[in-house]
């Protein structure tokens, strides 16, 4: 009998994998912070309107900052390959989430 993917569940394994791939994988193409129109497009927001919106409704996924003398706002490849790593795993299993 096979288990298809949606009826199994996700373990703390296979979250920390997924996870430490998309952290290799961001940083080798952004670098440790990600900024401006790449933190738009890696979050997935359309436009820059959409992502200011949610910044004011603070309903953004991931700890965003502002850093002294630079231009916009930040945030970790780090922080955000968790959330993408968890969010993918809760389609998964939608109960995990």
């Amino acid at each position: 009998m096979t288990t298809h993917l949606k009826d199994r569940q996700p373990n703390m394994t296979e979250i920390a994998v997924l996870e430490a791939i998309l952290v290799v994988d961001l940083e080798r193409k952004y670098g440790a912070l990600i900024g401006g129109k790449q933190l738009m497009s890696v979050l997935g927001y359309p436009t820059l309107a959409a992502f200011r919106q949610a910044h004011c409704r603070g309903t953004l996924p991931v700890p965003i900052f502002a850093i002294a003398h630079r231009k916009g706002k930040f945030a970790l490849a780090r922080d955000i390959a968790q959330w993408l790593a968890t969010l993918r795993l809760s389609v998964i299993n939608p109960s995990q989430a």
